[in-house]
């Protein structure tokens, strides 16, 4: 017998040690312990499938892809796919698909795909193209039950931002801004225009405008973020890591602009804010010393753009290690 107790714990058992995790009370096993050896438990104990088993079957293989995520292990998101696939059958035998949990385990499917598709270059629009198929699934289960229950309140901004991802990745830019358009609807029903997710929202239908070199109405979208920011600054609510992102939005479409120069200030600008807030040891620190370098050198200021690249250099040493591919890139350039 290990400290967890017998190697052959019942159903119930283990359902109560789940019920002390979640709980965040202290227990010998964790909570990917505990799943594992409850389905483990279901596998010895056979008889008719349960909603229980469902459960932790989608909570193992959250788990898992978060293990794969976190390890760069492309096998764990086969197993975590498994994992909702079972759940998934179990769920539409006994709850039919027309179900809110139904629906959830379409969108942990497509989750495991999008960051697949994310972490890993093998397949990515594949995944992305299988992603999208399930957040459209798991949306219009969503939908219909919202028309079915009216009177429920169904939040779809997560898996509509996910979704949004999933068509930026196979370049599905149109379908995407009309899906981050819908999440911003939400967003200000929810929130009111001052806020930061607002923010971010228009900052993302900037990004992918940019993307269909719409950059003048990109620069619309940013600059409302940036008057939003404004306000949020002198309401004492306000992120300046946000602000960082809109910069290098708006420097990188001056840049696709042909505008150099402008570009070159807002990168400068925007160093001067990572510097204060992320440190210069900081990979977007880094990125910005290579646009700045880059900028240099499409004005012909080749020593300065020389000087900002050692520092580049430097910063991918300490923070990478000289082995890293993109160390090796830089110092051969």
């Amino acid at each position: 017998m290990d400290e967890g107790g017998s190697e052959q714990d019942s159903v119930e058992t283990l359902l109560e040690q789940y019920r002390i995790v979640a709980a965040n009370q202290q227990v010998p096993r964790t909570e990917r312990e505990v799943l594992e050896r409850l389905v483990e438990a279901y596998a010895r104990e056979p008889g008719e499938d349960d909603l229980t088993l469902a459960f932790a079957l989608n909570n193992l293989g959250i788990q898992q892809r978060k293990d794969g995520i976190q390890k760069r292990r492309i096998s764990y998101f086969g197993d975590s796919l498994k994992k909702h696939e079972r759940a998934l059958e179990i769920q539409l035998k006994l709850l039919g698909e027309a179900h809110v949990d139904t629906a959830r385990t379409y969108a942990n499917i497509g989750r495991n795909f999008l960051e697949k598709g994310t972490t890993f270059d093998r397949d990515k629009g594949k995944n992305f193209e299988k992603a999208e198929g399930s957040y459209r699934k798991a949306l219009d289960i969503m939908n219909k039950l919202q028309i079915i229950r009216p009177q429920e309140s169904f939040d779809l901004t997560k898996w509509n931002q996910h979704l949004v991802v999933s068509l930026k990745g196979q370049g599905k830019y149109s379908g995407a801004i009309k899906t981050q358009k819908l999440v911003l609807s939400t967003l200000l029903q929810k929130h009111g225009e001052d806020h930061h997710t607002i923010v971010l929202a228009y900052h993302c239908i900037a990004g992918l405008l940019k993307a269909q070199n719409r950059f003048d109405d990109a620069l619309q979208m940013l600059d409302k973020a940036i008057a939003i920011c404004s306000r949020l600054e002198q309401l004492g609510d306000f992120d300046r890591t946000i602000l960082g992102l809109l910069l290098r939005n708006i420097a990188e479409v001056m840049e696709a602009k042909g505008d150099v120069e402008c570009a070159l200030e807002l990168f400068t600008k925007l160093l001067m804010l990572q510097l204060d807030t992320l440190g210069e040891m900081h990979p977007a620190t880094a990125d910005t010393y290579e646009k700045i370098t880059k900028a240099y050198m499409q004005k012909g200021m080749v020593e300065d753009g020389i000087k900002n690249l050692t520092k580049v250099v430097e910063i991918r040493r300490q923070v990478l290690g000289d082995d890293h591919p993109d160390t090796k890139d830089l110092q051969l350039s």
